[in-house]
């Protein structure tokens, strides 16, 4: 396993995420190979290319489009620091990070039920509900942002929004101060770091610094003992199969197919089910 330091800082650093690949390149160093499978390409074309050593007040270099199909990376320091580099167009095109491909596979990592992510703000989005014992079922966010004062912004607006705690995904913890600290700890939100919890395997995978916190998944009921469980269960919320049905977010069919064992353990549906018998409900059970 591996830390991707590169690349989360890398998240902050580009604006909207919206780069050429030779900067995305640049930013991300050695975990370029990671990130650029989430990369797709736009139809708009990038002005200026990476310098070597970026710094200087002529960086970056110039893109140039001649106009004959001779398109090049040009130094704008009076000295001609960086050698000229030819591009092709394809070198200019602005790609864009996939967060629907990138946020469902850190959610495997981070034990997050993933949703198709829905903008929230600028580089902000939902992504899903957090399944660990700490904050289960507490709505999950995800802000890669720039510039501090976008994410003070951002966070803020969360807070509005969101009327009880959540989960808030960051790159890094760069963006986090004293202010923001009071404000987390008074609404019990959790902040996490990618860059602090998330590590490359050998597989190259994503997966969480702390997998024991994501063994708290419940455990198959043994198929004897599924119709009992149930009887039980509505018996102690005096509630209806449907009802059972309707929290698990499963069609009744399913939960009577569950019961029989024809449906597999390790689906969906039936990992829906397990779950809602393990938790509970937050009506109050009857005397």
């Amino acid at each position: 396993m591996r830390k991707l330091n590169r690349l989360w800082q890398a998240l902050e650093q580009i604006p909207a995420l919206l780069a050429i690949s030779a900067f995305w390149e640049h930013h991300c160093g050695p975990d370029y190979p990671v990130i650029r499978p989430y990369l797709r390409a736009t139809d708009s074309c990038g002005s200026t290319y990476p310098c070597p050593a970026m710094g200087g007040g002529n960086c970056p270099r110039r893109i140039v489009d001649y106009g004959d199909g001779e398109i090049v990376a040009l130094c704008r320091d009076p000295w001609i620091n960086c050698g000229e580099v030819p591009l092709t167009r394809v070198d200019t095109l602005i790609h864009e990070l996939d967060i629907t491909a990138f946020t469902k596979d850190i959610a495997v990592a981070l034990g997050i039920r993933w949703h198709a992510p829905n903008r929230r703000g600028h580089c902000i989005w939902s992504v899903g509900l957090s399944t660990r014992r700490a904050n289960r079922h507490q709505p999950v966010f995800f802000a890669a942002v720039s510039f501090s004062e976008q994410f003070h912004s951002g966070f803020r607006d969360l807070l509005v929004e969101v009327e009880g705690p959540f989960v808030l995904l960051v790159p890094t913890h760069q963006y986090r101060n004293v202010s923001t600290q009071e404000l987390i700890l008074r609404r019990g939100i959790t902040f996490v770091s990618l860059e602090e919890q998330v590590l490359l395997d050998d597989h190259g995978k994503f997966v969480s610094v702390d997998p024991l916190e994501n063994t708290d998944r419940v455990p198959c009921t043994p198929l004897n003992e599924r119709q009992r469980l149930i009887e039980t269960f509505r018996a102690k919320y005096d509630i209806t199969a449907q009802k059972v049905a309707d929290e698990a977010e499963v069609d009744i069919r399913d939960l009577y197919k569950w019961i029989a064992g024809q449906i597999k353990d390790s689906s969906k549906k039936s990992k829906r089910i397990e779950a809602l018998l393990c938790r509970g409900l937050t009506k109050r059970p009857r005397p």
